[in-house]
């Protein structure tokens, strides 16, 4: 992986994670403008964790990418009450899960690991 990319990715992820904590507790205490720090924050952390780990171009790097967005879109979509929360949570799980046995039960390797 490119490591300008990498660099990059860590930059949005340092970034929007306290705009999405920020908005989570702006939505909490019922402040104004709390939808728009969620939709940015997590939205940004989506996209570039994605990127982080599919950019290795492996199949643990998809499937984590696609884990860890699909995971901060589900909460997005649960916080802001938006029509299919509940789906797209469900599949989160499901490619957490899915994360979760190819991580702990990698198979065979072919390099003689």
């Amino acid at each position: 992986m490119n490591p300008q990319v990498n660099k990059l990715c860590d930059r949005v992820l340092m970034f929007a994670l306290p705009i999405a904590i920020l908005g989570s507790v702006f939505k909490t205490m019922h402040y104004p403008h709390s939808n728009q720090l969620l939709i940015v924050g997590l939205s940004s952390i989506a996209i570039a964790s994605f990127l982080k780990y599919a950019l290795d171009k492996t199949l643990d790097g998809y499937i984590t990418g696609a884990a860890l967005a699909l995971g901060c879109i589900a909460v997005m979509f649960k916080l802001e009450h938006w029509a299919q929360a509940d789906l797209i949570i469900k599949l989160a799980v499901f490619a957490g899960l899915v994360w979760g046995i190819r991580i702990f039960f990698p198979g065979n390797k072919s390099d003689g690991e």
